[in-house]
């Protein structure tokens, strides 16, 4: 894993995650539209198309709406 690059800090913030048993679900389970969304999202964010907040905001309006039933 190199350094310093997209992937090599996503191993190194979900390795630890892992290693204590942290997550119990696959993360697109989060709603039912969550999928759809953190792909979609994820490519906009990956061709510098959004900002990382803009990324994380959306992702986390998701799964309020879907919590507060909308």
């Amino acid at each position: 894993m190199q350094v310093g690059t997209l992937l090599g800090d996503v191993v190194d913030a979900w390795t630890p995650t892992l290693d204590s048993d942290a997550v119990g679900h696959y993360l697109d389970w989060a709603t039912s539209s969550f999928y759809d969304e953190l792909t979609a999202e994820l490519q906009q964010l990956l061709s510098l198309s959004v900002e990382p907040q803009q990324f994380v905001d959306t992702l986390q309006a998701n799964v309020e709406s879907a919590r507060s039933g909308g």
